[in-house]
């Protein structure tokens, strides 16, 4: 039998998150290949907003059961493998026929009210856009009939260790949408812009079905709900449901507010926060990713020290790479706006507006990206109910703050809400994991790194601040020369960052400070 060592273990888990890293790098980037073009044909106006908010309404009301689902789907998978292939695919089936069921029904009942569901997401919308915003979610609703087959077929790919399709097929899906918003801005036909988002998500199927059965599935024509492994699965997918769903009324809510200000709000916001996500995700995804099989087998086997390490390492690992560049971002978050969207239609007062929102939404990465890690803790202890109540919280925190802020503040005060109640809601999850589930788990060791993090992070933020009164004072209107200008302030940054992080290190061990 091959015995795989700590050190084999920790290199394997390091190369594939750096590979999981690079494919979701490859993700964002061709969705801003996305976003570009949809600033260059249509700015940030009422068809933008129209349009954003058409993608998001699939999004959020099918996007939370489908991930809590595939969530749910894995653990199930390894209970039934311990008997015979033919009842996994069995299974597997019928979860894949129940969603599209499902689905079919959403669709439905979205197309049957669809009027009242648009104002839920964009009550503030002049008539003009809220009308092209009812049009074209009644094409991209259909986008949920392919998205439930490929969610159903990730989770059976991540169940036999199979990452990297899950991570990449967002490029294709992001480039047919680019076409599709290209198409439609040259033969002035905006629902081309709807229709690609189902094309999109329609075309990638193959090759999920492909690599789906080199993996040993075989559809099976089976649907059965009162099937024991369907019934436990829904069982474990309604509490991961709501604390999705509860993450998604952010985005309503945000939505909501902005459609309240002048046009092309909503499009700034939706961009700023779709940069600060890019941080998280890339930055924090890949680890959560790769450490949840591990935390569930340790907590299996009785081995909560070693989880509680596992937690505590992979949090320490994402404070030291996550602030630096979270800081990085805000501060140069204008010309990063303008080195992405300046472009077309997209104007000067768009960059301001868009990069003030990103200053303040980027500040959520932090939180976000430690809750990442501590919520696969929380599902590897099927801790879930504490999840939802938490989030229901931030919920709470963010709505009490868009009351409070729009007015003054207006979009500022948007993404300082919901950066807010990220803060809380990760506050939440670490209390209550620390001083119920594992106590100590953030010791000497852990704060003093912290510290450490803070402290270096805090010179390269006096000398970026420094570097970017040099550089940049203003819009440069040059695509490449903004490159160059963030490639310099971005690289002094790190090497100072670097720099004081190694000197304290140093001083730590000659010190024998642990």
């Amino acid at each position: 039998m091959r015995v795989e060592t700590k050190g084999s273990w920790k290199s394997k888990i390091a190369s594939t998150a750096v590979i999981l890293g690079l494919c979701t790098i490859l993700a964002k980037l061709s969705s801003f290949a996305r976003d570009i073009v949809l600033s260059f044909a249509y700015g940030a106006g009422s068809t933008s907003d129209a349009y954003l908010v058409a993608v998001s309404i699939p999004t959020v009301l099918f996007t939370g059961i489908l991930t809590a689902i595939y969530t749910s789907y894995i653990p199930m998978y390894h209970e039934i493998r311990v008997e015979d292939k033919e009842k996994i695919n069995k299974y597997t089936s019928n979860v894949l026929n129940a969603v599209m069921v499902l689905a079919a029904l959403v669709v439905v009942i979205f197309l049957l009210f669809r009027n009242e569901v648009v104002y839920l997401f964009a009550a503030g919308f002049e008539d003009e856009t809220f009308n092209l915003t009812v049009t074209l979610s009644s094409i991209s609703i259909f986008a949920i009939l392919f998205m439930s087959v490929l969610y159903v077929l990730q989770g059976f790919l991540q169940a036999n260790n199979r990452f990297y399709l899950v991570a990449v097929f967002m490029v294709p899906v992001n480039l047919i949408i680019a076409i599709g918003i290209g198409m439609s801005y040259y033969y002035s036909n905006k629902l081309l812009m709807a229709g690609a988002i189902v094309a999109a998500y329609a075309l990638v199927i193959p090759a999920f079905w492909q690599q789906s059965r080199k993996s040993g599935f075989r559809y099976v024509p089976y649907l059965n709900v009162k099937d024991t492994y369907l019934q436990k699965t829904i069982l474990a997918v309604l509490p991961i449901f709501a604390g999705q769903m509860l993450a998604e009324i952010n985005n309503i809510v945000d939505k909501n507010m902005a459609s309240r200000l002048p046009s092309g709000y909503v499009t700034a916001l939706d961009y700023g926060f779709k940069v600060a996500a890019m941080v998280y995700g890339i930055l924090a995804w890949p680890i959560a990713t790769m450490i949840y099989p591990k935390l569930s087998a340790y907590l299996s086997e009785g081995k909560g020290d070693e989880a509680k390490a596992t937690v505590r390492k992979s949090m320490e690992l994402i404070g030291v790479i996550i602030i630096p560049v979270t800081l990085i971002v805000a501060v140069l978050a204008k010309p990063i706006i303008e080195l992405f969207f300046y472009r077309g239609a997209f104007t000067e007062e768009s960059v301001n507006i868009t990069a003030q929102a990103l200053a303040v939404y980027v500040i959520s990465a932090i939180p976000i990206g430690y809750r990442t890690v501590l919520e696969k803790a929380y599902y590897a202890m099927r801790e879930t109910k504490k999840t939802v109540i938490f989030s229901a919280l931030g919920i709470i925190v963010n709505i009490v703050l868009d009351i409070l802020l729009l007015t003054t503040w207006r979009h500022i005060g948007l993404a300082f809400a919901t950066t807010c109640s990220c803060f809380v809601t990760t506050f939440c999850y670490i209390f209550w994991l620390s001083k119920n589930k594992m106590p100590g788990l953030f010791d000497r060791k852990f704060l003093l790194s912290l510290i450490q993090t803070i402290i270096s992070a805090a010179v390269m933020l006096a000398v970026l601040l420094k570097v970017k009164d040099i550089f940049y004072q203003g819009i440069i209107g040059s695509t490449g020369k903004v490159f160059w200008c963030l490639i310099l302030m971005g690289g002094i940054s790190v090497i100072v960052y670097a720099l004081v992080w190694i000197i304290m290190e140093v001083i730590k061990r000659r010190l024998h400070v642990s």
